[in-house]
């Protein structure tokens, strides 16, 4: 499938990686989640219904992830590919900043150290 129509911009941050759960904590069942999905996609058109697909070690392609209900989605979902793309570039990139920061000895207080450290724990 191809789309064409994307929304300026991704939904706002935070996002929360997310299990989902009933109300009073149980597991939901594949009826209650097939609903769920249901649901969002008849939430909005379906154009605004985007899937990820990756290649896995058996060589087959899998959706690794669903992205739907509402204009954004698009972006969405192109965000999350480039985020999962790049993940392991930028923990490269990060601990090249911080090696050379130690080279050229900034302070652990300096910006750039402080702001590559929180990036790369939230990367590991």
């Amino acid at each position: 499938m191809t789309h064409t129509k994307c929304s300026p911009a991704h939904t706002a941050t935070p996002w929360t990686n997310c299990i989902m759960v009933k109300d009073d904590r149980s597991n939901p069942t594949a009826i209650e989640i097939g609903e769920y999905v249901k649901e969002s996609v008849l939430a909005s058109p379906i154009e605004d219904f985007h899937f990820i697909l990756a290649t896995k070690a058996d060589g087959k392609q899998y959706d690794v992830c669903h992205v739907g209900n509402g204009p954004d989605s698009a972006e969405n979902c192109r965000h999350i590919t480039v985020c999962v793309n790049a993940h392991s570039h930028l923990l490269v990139a990060l601990d090249s900043i911080l090696a050379l920061s130690l080279q050229s000895k900034l302070e652990e207080s300096d910006p750039l150290v402080k702001e590559a450290r929180t990036l790369l724990a939230a990367l590991k």
